[in-house]
């Protein structure tokens, strides 16, 4: 197919002609339909100067080589007819700043090393309720608990959260001279 497609054969410009379009026509790509004949141009051409000079030369059967090419022309395309908003020159960043992140991540280490140091009890009633975001009314089903109960152990929960954070964050604060690691 490829040395008739390189004669110029009707029938492999057409094969040729059809796999490219099939490529172009991708939604995907979201070609314009005016622009798509000229699209399919380019890759004939191409396809032709490439096999003309450098011979049948791909390990590609001819459909695929077609196809590929098709694909390259594409992204050139979009490149070309991406949209792009001019960025303003001293935009802020609308990110955290780093020192804030560093502040972030420290809170969420101690709030990892208070929920490892609860009783179990206490560390399952908070993922229940605050990381899966069940309800009271849903872990008490779950568990076999009445909602008052759980609520009066989630008060005591955050009260022994509240004074281990603290200890945790104080312990953070000064200096370790015991050379214990912290876990």
């Amino acid at each position: 197919m490829i040395d008739r497609f390189r004669r110029g054969d009707p029938e492999a410009l057409a094969r040729a002609q059809e796999q490219a379009l099939a490529v172009v026509r991708l939604q995907g790509w979201k070609i314009r339909p005016a622009d798509r004949p000229d699209l399919v141009q380019d890759v004939l051409t191409e396809a032709w100067q490439r096999l003309v000079r450098s011979g049948p030369r791909t390990t590609r059967t001819f459909d695929a080589y077609v196809r590929s090419l098709a694909y390259w022309r594409c992204v050139d395309w979009l490149r070309r007819h991406r949209r792009t908003t001019p960025m303003e020159h001293n935009a802020p960043d609308p990110g955290p700043l780093p020192d804030q992140r560093l502040v972030d991540l420290e809170q969420e280490r101690l709030g990892q090393r208070v929920l490892r140091r609860l009783r179990r009890p206490c560390r399952e009633l908070i993922q229940l309720h605050a990381s899966w975001g069940l309800t009271y009314r849903q872990i008490s089903q779950l568990l076999g608990r009445s909602e008052g109960a759980l609520r009066v152990q989630m008060c005591s929960c955050l009260k022994e959260a509240r004074r281990l954070w603290k200890r945790t964050e104080l312990r953070a604060e000064l200096p370790d001279i015991s050379g214990r690691r912290d876990g």
